[in-house]
């Protein structure tokens, strides 16, 4: 009889030392798959969140670089086709900076964003009076302050801004950062040519043919 209890007693131990075992591999499992997604999809969202700041600065530049160069042509030639253009733009700017203030507040340290803020008012405020002026004497008269020493240097400061989300994962889908590239580059070089036919200035050839050589790094870069 005794032995007969010690048998049972030995079989419950056995059953629950399996059980317990059992029990513990499923946690185990089950907490290295919890992990894991967790982890997968904390890399997933962050990768979305570099895409999304990846697209946002490539539109700044965009809309940037659109808005200095239709300026200065709609001062040299008065074509309604560039006060259209820097119109429309400015309001494409407005809508891309209004996101990336709010992704400012959600995620990053909004004191660089703010700082270059008074820059951008008063690029906006020299193009502005030019693009708004009827008068052809008057607007060849202010031409020159779209490329004097105080507005290239406002549009330094406003760099900063779009440098600041120019810090993409190397995880990042290459299409989009080549689409981003591209699209500026291309601006860069169409308005820069026309400045040039326009100009005869150097300036806007060397320009063109820097923004080449670093296009077709872009275009080869593995």
């Amino acid at each position: 009889m005794t032995n007969l209890n010690n048998n049972e007693i030995n079989g419950k131990r056995l059953i629950y030392w399996l059980v317990t075992t059992v029990c513990l591999t499923i946690a185990t499992v089950l907490f290295v798959f919890i992990n894991d997604y967790q982890e997968r999809t904390a890399k997933i969202n962050q990768q979305k969140h570099e895409l999304q700041s990846d697209g946002l600065r490539a539109q700044i530049k965009f809309y940037d670089e659109s808005l200095s160069m239709s300026a200065r042509l709609f001062a040299f030639t008065g074509d309604e086709k560039w006060r259209k253009r820097y119109a429309e733009h400015e309001k494409q700017l407005k809508l891309v900076l209004s996101n990336t203030d709010n992704r400012n507040i959600l995620s990053f340290n909004n004191m660089l964003f703010k700082a270059t803020e008074p820059a951008n008012n008063d690029i906006r405020a020299i193009e502005s009076t030019i693009i708004s002026q009827e008068n052809e004497a008057k607007r060849r008269e202010l031409t020159p302050t779209l490329f004097d020493e105080s507005y290239l240097k406002d549009k330094l400061h406003y760099a900063l801004r779009i440098n600041y989300y120019s810090d993409v994962s190397k995880n990042a889908i290459r299409l989009n950062q080549l689409q981003s590239q591209i699209s500026y580059i291309d601006e860069v070089l169409t308005m820069s040519a026309r400045m040039a036919a326009l100009t005869g200035d150097n300036y806007w050839k060397e320009r063109y043919n820097r923004m080449v050589i670093i296009l077709d790094s872009v275009l080869l870069k593995p």
